[in-house]
């Protein structure tokens, strides 16, 4: 049996993580074929996990993507705007049910759908909650595990669904003195088309919400994915990635 080799990169470049981790895909990653009953994809498969701190953080903050990535400038500003709740109600008001996408990460987000047993309400901002845990750790001075957020509702990702959320959960955790530790879940990810993407969109918005109304700022971002892919139609395309080299200065 062949199993999806793992991968650990550290990076302080941005733009080189997402360089490296292709790199290791095209090296090292198996190729299989998932999906739903009889609509399989194939693709080139791996486990990663992707550790970002400094420069990289400033460029990711920036919208700095590699010059290669297809859907930075503006295709990134107006996916990042679908991060807000602004976009959500304009969506909503205007979006036929039979239209709808089967999800949208911040409505998981911020109107997650729970049991309703009369204790806990139906439509929870876990944003809020993240908001108000980081500012409990702030104000004790004592550093909490229980400060995160999930997409994953059973109701509508059980067996039977096969459009569910890949971002699966936000994990944060203040550091002394002002620092937050990000950790992103990922049970599937599109590696060449959507990892730069998915990444600047949610810093933003944990940055908005979460993080700078707590007066804080990110020291490190811990990406893990359980299937980190490149799909076989974009696998001669990121054959020509490039490593961005780093000018540090005279």
């Amino acid at each position: 049996m062949k199993l999806s080799k793992t991968n650990r990169i550290r990076s302080t470049n941005f733009k080189n993580a997402w360089y490296e981790a292709i790199k290791f895909v095209l090296l090292d990653g198996i190729e299989f074929t998932f999906g739903t009953p009889g609509e399989g994809k194939v693709a080139f498969d791996s486990v990663q996990e992707i550790i970002l701190t400094g420069h990289a953080l400033r460029q990711i903050e920036d919208h700095v993507v590699h010059p290669q990535y297809k859907f930075g400038g503006k295709r990134l500003e107006e996916y990042c705007k679908e991060f807000t709740s602004e976009f959500l109600r304009e969506y909503n008001n205007k979006t036929r049910e039979c239209d709808r996408f089967d999800y949208m990460y911040y409505e998981r987000l911020t109107r997650h759908s729970g049991i309703d047993d009369g204790i806990y309400d139906c439509e929870t901002d876990q944003l809020e909650i993240m908001n108000e845990r980081l500012g409990d750790q702030l104000d004790s001075e004592i550093a909490s595990n229980f400060c995160q957020a999930i997409t994953w509702e059973v109701g509508r990702d059980g067996t039977y669904a096969y459009s569910s959320p890949c971002l699966q959960r936000i994990w944060m955790r203040w550091y002394e003195p002002n620092i937050v530790d990000v950790h992103l879940s990922w049970r599937s990810r599109d590696l060449y088309g959507a990892w730069p993407s998915n990444i600047v969109a949610i810093t933003e918005m944990l940055n908005r919400e979460v993080i700078k109304p707590n007066k804080c700022e990110i020291g490190r971002i811990i990406d893990y994915s359980d299937s980190l892919h490149i799909y076989d139609y974009n696998l001669e395309e990121a054959k020509l990635v490039k490593e961005v080299p780093e000018f540090h200065g005279v």
